[in-house]
């Protein structure tokens, strides 16, 4: 009997190591640091459209305000971008933030901003950037919701998916 129960403390001891260590894996780390762009995917594609080379990189710091972040749409050594930016042809446009919610631990993030293109035919665009850490804390998954708006109301939308992985 003494060794049934032996055998059976170790499998339970064996499955509760086993679920720990998945456990461990599963918990989300901080987003902060810095990020390189491996994979971006459009809505249900499965195409990767990241670029291989001269990857877009993103980080996340705190400073004074709270949480901030920069964006290297580009090339590494060129100067940043403050983060949330939208980019077009190599200029950024100017946003105007709406909303940022922030998890306490730093493992979750939500931007919602409006982007006025240069044209002045009253089209704007509301983007939703979201970004969450994964993996322990190795790579960040996130997407970001673009939608059109003409006059105040949606004329559509389309979303990209993205991972990075963190650099050291």
């Amino acid at each position: 009997m003494s060794t049934r129960w032996r055998t059976a403390g170790a499998i339970a001891s064996s499955l509760l190591l086993l679920l720990l260590l998945g456990v461990a894996d599963l918990t989300a780390a901080s987003i902060e640091g810095r990020w390189r762009l491996t994979d971006q995917h459009y809505g249900s594609g499965a195409s990767n459209l990241a670029p291989t080379e001269r990857p877009l990189r993103l980080e996340f710091f705190r400073d004074a305000s709270g949480l901030a972040g920069r964006i290297w749409p580009a090339d590494p050594s060129a100067p940043p971008f403050p983060w949330p930016s939208f980019v077009a042809e190599g200029v950024p446009l100017p946003v105007l933030g709406e909303e940022m919610l922030v998890d306490p631990k730093l493992e979750r993030i939500r931007i919602r901003y409006r982007v006025s293109p240069a044209s002045s035919d009253g089209r704007e665009l509301l983007v939703t950037e979201e970004y969450h850490a994964v993996r322990g804390g190795r790579e960040l998954e996130g997407s970001v919701k673009i939608t059109a708006l003409e006059g105040g109301k949606d004329r559509g939308s389309y979303v990209i998916h993205r991972r990075f992985e963190r650099e050291p």
